[in-house]
């Protein structure tokens, strides 16, 4: 798994900010989905077995992919809007 290669620092500023947003968000969702299943008193993930650790990595592979393809998608649209 690599990044993509960023051509200015903007480039890298656009990706940083798409993967904090959605590092937000599956964090939040992740955070809903371990209280369902375990209760809201299980405290951090430290606390969890540890098969659950195999599913944070899984997790941050596709929010890695998923971030890239939106970068990707938001580069054409900008090649697109400035012809």
């Amino acid at each position: 798994m690599t990044l993509p290669e960023f051509k200015t620092p903007q480039d890298e500023d656009l990706f940083y900010t798409i993967f904090d947003d959605k590092l937000a968000t599956y964090s939040y969702v992740l955070n809903k989905v371990k209280e369902e299943l375990y209760g809201k008193g299980t405290g951090n993930f430290a606390n969890l077995p540890g098969s659950c650790f195999e599913v944070v990595n899984d997790i941050t592979k596709i929010l890695i992919e998923d971030t890239k393809e939106e970068y990707r998608q938001q580069k054409v649209a900008a090649v697109f809007s400035d012809a």
